[in-house]
């Protein structure tokens, strides 16, 4: 399967210059929202945003723990550096290391790159803000498997999703496209848990800053649908590829939210499979307990497993029933 995306990179690095287009007006957008973002967040703790709630605490301190794995993964590929600062990892709980990864040999002038670059530099952005906002009630970074061998927690997960077999491996770090069914994989989640808990948080100068990262995590998963959407046009196992993907999230999570990028006849036109929302034309939520259910690839109550092996530091750390 690897191989199949090495090949359908290559392709999509020839045909990615309507793709860079669509990226750089997005970016533009997309960087004056984070800046929004941060400044909202640097606002709220000026004016006393009132003290969250124990539920609401938990719950962020949970999104936390995935921006640490989302955060490492990027910054390992893109920058081959393992460690935040250790001022920005520290807190309670159980402090962890990530565990494999290496830097991606991404191809000569990559769309790919420039787009995982941008997500790489703002996600630490995002931690910080988190953190802000907790302020002492802060989760340390727990220990995370992103290796790419046949012990990752990405083989693990492309062979429960059935994108390799039982016994070969697949490695994201392996080329540009491989690199990004990876961040698909770790990252379509953020924006399903952000929707599910940010409405429950209750101060005004919190919710701002919090919804402003719920957009920017809906950018992020437009953009790597229209990248991965773009290879698929002429590389058909990418189709195959998110589709396992999609069903295996629905089946851990035992939802039916999660959708693949093959475009569908609507009155007799066909229409593209951009946006993962659901009839209503909205991001559909899932709770953090069917988040974890992804995340620790067990179906079922589990404490750790997958890309937690040792669970997720905080007060939530089981997976649904």
């Amino acid at each position: 399967m690897t191989e199949d995306l090495d090949a359908a990179g290559e392709v999509a690095m020839v045909s990615g210059q309507r793709l860079q287009r669509r990226y750089l007006l997005s970016a533009g957008a997309m960087g004056a929202s984070f800046l929004a973002l941060g400044a909202a967040a640097a606002d709220a703790q000026t004016k006393g945003a009132g003290a969250l709630s124990g539920e609401a605490a938990n719950n962020l301190n949970f999104v936390l723990n995935l921006e640490y794995l989302v955060n490492q993964y990027y910054r390992i590929g893109v920058y081959g550096i393992k460690a935040l600062e250790a001022a920005r990892i520290s807190g309670t709980g159980t402090p962890g290391l990530p565990i494999g990864g290496r830097k991606v040999k991404f191809a000569d002038d990559s769309t790919i790159k420039r787009l995982v670059s941008e997500i790489v530099d703002q996600q630490g952005g995002h931690i910080d803000m988190l953190r802000s906002i907790l302020r002492s009630d802060i989760v340390a970074q727990p220990a995370m498997n992103i290796a790419g061998d046949e012990t990752g927690a990405f083989t693990e997960f492309a062979r429960y999703a059935g994108i390799v077999g039982a016994t070969e491996t697949f490695d994201p770090y392996a080329s540009d496209l491989a690199f990004l069914v990876g961040g698909y994989i770790i990252g379509e989640s953020l924006q399903r848990v952000l929707r599910a808990v940010v409405p429950g948080i209750s101060d005004a100068l919190l919710l701002e800053p919090l919804t402003g990262l719920f957009g920017t995590h809906s950018y992020y998963s437009g953009m790597l649908r229209e990248a991965l959407l773009r290879a698929a046009q002429t590389t058909p196992a990418v189709f195959d590829t998110i589709d396992k993907i999609a069903a295996a999230f629905n089946t851990l999570s035992g939802q039916s939210v999660a959708t693949g990028l093959r475009p569908t006849s609507v009155n007799g036109v066909t229409v593209a499979s951009h946006a993962p929302v659901d009839a209503s034309g909205s991001v559909a939520a899932r709770s953090p307990a069917q988040t974890l259910n992804i995340f620790y690839i067990r179906r079922g109550v589990a404490a750790a497993g997958g890309f937690f092996p040792a669970g997720v530091n905080g007060a939530i750390k089981n997976s649904a029933a």
